[in-house]
């Protein structure tokens, strides 16, 4: 998305802004507790329209996370009722209700379309969290049918697979740990599964990571083991100079 879309998109339809200035709520998702709910959407919205990935990425994560969340009294009360029926933790599952009610009463449709158009724009930018969470976003409509449902699906496929590649070759462990997961789930390429999982591993150990390889392992030939361990070295090797990676080994020596 070109700036100039952005600006549309955002300038399109004012009950974004009003629906945001109405409510004086502190994002303590983000640690911003002595900033209000509207200043911050003002400083975010202004760095969406100059370009900078990170406000779109936050601004789209701050409205995409209301997608499951109630927004308006009538399905508070639902939610609520039908987790004390479905839930054996009811009481918690209410007070989390309500606190996510608070950030996201009144968010529209509108501003929830807006929310994937920022983190997507984000992520065709390059940036590495905007790129992890679209892997992981509802972004097909769900009123599509047939052929355009078939076209909608392969086309987001298409991309997530490139935004994952992307992430990868700038270092994102997350990114090894979906392709490795992808792999592993289709069945019929196991040793890939079990190279990327050895390398997400490596940097983020995991009991369940251990015990999937252990799985893999009992489940593959002995030759193909051999090819496992072999494509784990050639990728841990490639792995260990992109900058995310570098960035960990910093972090860790600090």
């Amino acid at each position: 998305m070109r700036p100039d879309e952005l600006v549309a998109v955002i300038k399109s339809d004012r009950k974004i802004e009003v629906e945001l200035c109405s409510r004086k709520l502190t994002i303590n998702q983000l640690d911003l507790t002595n900033t209000t709910a509207l200043n911050e959407y003002n400083r975010l919205k202004k760095g969406s329209i100059d370009g900078d990935t990170n406000s779109q990425y936050l601004l789209g994560v701050i409205l995409y996370r209301c997608i499951i969340a109630p927004r308006n009294k009538h399905s508070l009360e639902k939610m609520i009722n039908d987790g004390y029926q479905e839930r054996a933790n009811g009481y918690q599952h209410e007070q989390g209700l309500i606190h996510s009610y608070k950030f996201c009463e009144g968010v529209t449709d509108d501003m929830l379309n807006l929310s994937i158009k920022l983190i997507e724009s984000a992520a065709e930018s390059g940036n590495v969290l905007a790129m992890n969470t679209f892997s992981v976003m509802a972004t097909i409509d769900e009123n599509l049918d047939g052929n355009e449902l078939e076209k909608a699906i392969k086309e987001y496929r298409k991309k997530r697979d490139n935004y994952l590649q992307i992430s990868m070759q700038k270092g994102s462990v997350y990114a090894l740990i979906a392709k490795g997961l992808d792999f592993y789930l289709s069945e019929t390429h196991k040793i890939q599964a079990y190279a990327y999982l050895k390398v997400a591993n490596t940097y983020q150990p995991s009991k369940s990571f251990e015990n999937l390889m252990t799985a893999i392992r009992n489940d593959i030939y002995e030759y193909e083991i051999y090819e496992a361990e072999a494509l784990f070295k050639e990728m841990v090797e490639e792995f260990g100079t992109t900058e995310g990676v570098k960035l960990i080994q910093k972090n860790s020596r600090n």
